[in-house]
């Protein structure tokens, strides 16, 4: 009864949101097919997030860009995971920085009904090199910035360090500013929690691309960012309703889908209602 009480309001507020959001006018009405379609931890609909078998998928799928959160382990090597820990997605427990590659290597990920290892960022690099577009999230280790540099050193390494291949978000803007100090030509994504959110803040801060949650995504917001040439790139955390979501935000014509399900987003952004 708590679990159908619980579904009944959480449908209710989205019809609520639904009914003051979405827009009528007429010059929202076009589809942006410009949009970016950014593979969130890969083809998380699929295989296990972060996994070189998810990355693949979505570009069969038709994403233009995989997006990849990072941590660095106890001796310094990158990996794609996006908890601290790495108890929900694999065979072991701990915490990414507190464990050797080697530890951590001799886990794999089990989501999805698939086992599969647990890559190096270097490895994804070597993979897929220039024929994917990177949008990549970092983190920072127990508070201090030690992942920019090592990040920045691999893009130069494998000639990625593109403004048209590389795209680098955070939550944390020390983290942004620090890669803005190493690579000043890669375009960055101030991301925001819901309830860290203030318009205001985001059209005066110097970031040109700002990172929303799709439940505070409106009319309002959108036409006042792009008033002042910002563009939005909306996730998507609540599953249920994400593609109720996303048909909501593709008429506001943001600029950027990190979607958990790239097949569908194509088809929407490209389909003319």
């Amino acid at each position: 009864m708590i679990r159908i009480f619980t579904c009944f309001a959480l449908f209710f507020c989205v019809a609520v949101l639904y009914y003051y959001q979405n827009p009528t006018s007429n010059d929202v009405e076009k589809v942006s097919s410009e949009a970016l379609i950014i593979a969130h931890r890969g083809a998380v609909d699929q295989f296990n997030e972060n996994t070189i078998e998810a990355f693949e998928q979505s570009i069969k799928d038709g994403a233009n860009w995989i997006e990849i959160d990072i941590r660095m382990t106890s001796d310094g090597v990158l990996v794609p995971m996006h908890d601290i820990d790495i108890d929900r997605t694999t065979t072991g427990t701990g915490e990414v920085n507190d464990l050797t590659w080697r530890q951590l290597s001799q886990f794999e990920t089990v989501e999805n009904g698939h086992r599969a290892p647990i890559p190096k960022l270097e490895e994804v690099f070597q993979k897929f090199g220039q024929k994917m577009h990177y949008y990549i999230e970092t983190k920072s280790v127990d508070g201090e910035l030690l992942v920019e540099d090592k990040l920045i050193s691999l893009l130069e390494k494998y000639d990625l360090l593109d403004k048209e291949r590389i795209i680098i978000a955070s939550f944390e803007t020390e983290s942004l500013e620090k890669v803005r100090e190493l690579a000043p030509s890669i375009p960055l994504v101030r991301l925001y929690k819901n309830r860290e959110f203030s318009l205001n803040d985001a059209v005066e801060n110097d970031y040109e691309l700002i990172g929303l949650e799709s439940l505070i995504v409106s009319e309002k917001v959108v036409k006042r960012l792009h008033e002042v040439d910002k563009k939005i790139h909306v996730y998507f955390n609540l599953p249920v309703i994400e593609k109720f979501q996303q048909k909501r935000v593709r008429k506001l014509l943001v600029d950027g889908y990190i979607t958990n399900n790239v097949r569908y987003t194509k088809k929407l952004i490209w389909r003319v209602e």
